[in-house]
């Protein structure tokens, strides 16, 4: 995504963009509704890069994740006490539209590595406890009928029936 290739338009679409981002965050605090217009904008921008990538196959990849991603983060944010930041793609779109191709690559790692982060630090904060369940094994000798401990089986035989 560092290196899609952006047209002036696509560049401007962007800026515009995290204008709106940066107007939105600006509020002291964040309300449901402004966190949820903030992950469209972000994901609008996804999408605008996506749509940039040379190989179909990659972009409807990456549209895959963001919505599985979407879907965790969204999940993990309604019973979090913390909510991931909002992204500022501000840095990003200076260091393309100036042709720096590796800040904009260690904007996108940062970005990853945000949502990692956040991502596992819930499900290491989950509630969720399993309890340990131990099955016991029944023993059994050579002479045992196994059509009592299983009723719906019949017992296999040694001869092939033709």
């Amino acid at each position: 995504m560092a290196e899609v290739e952006l047209s002036k338009r696509d560049i401007e679409r962007l800026e515009a963009i995290c204008d709106m981002i940066a107007a939105i965050a600006s509020s002291s605090s964040l309300s449901v509704d402004q966190l949820s217009l903030l992950r469209r904008y972000e994901r609008e921008i996804c999408d605008l890069l996506a749509s940039q990538i040379k190989a179909p196959l990659v972009a409807g990849w990456l549209s895959n994740i963001w919505d599985r991603s979407e879907f965790y983060l969204n999940f993990f944010e309604a019973a979090a006490q913390v909510r991931l930041k909002p992204v500022d793609w501000s840095a990003y779109v200076a260091a393309k539209k100036a042709g720096r191709l590796k800040e904009a690559a260690t904007f996108i790692r940062k970005t990853s590595e945000a949502f990692t982060a956040f991502a596992q630090g819930q499900l290491l904060q989950s509630d969720l406890e399993f309890p340990a369940v131990r099955t016991v094994k029944k023993k059994t000798t050579a002479g045992d009928d196994l059509s009592v401990t299983h009723p719906g089986r019949t017992q296999p035989t040694s001869k092939r029936i033709l």
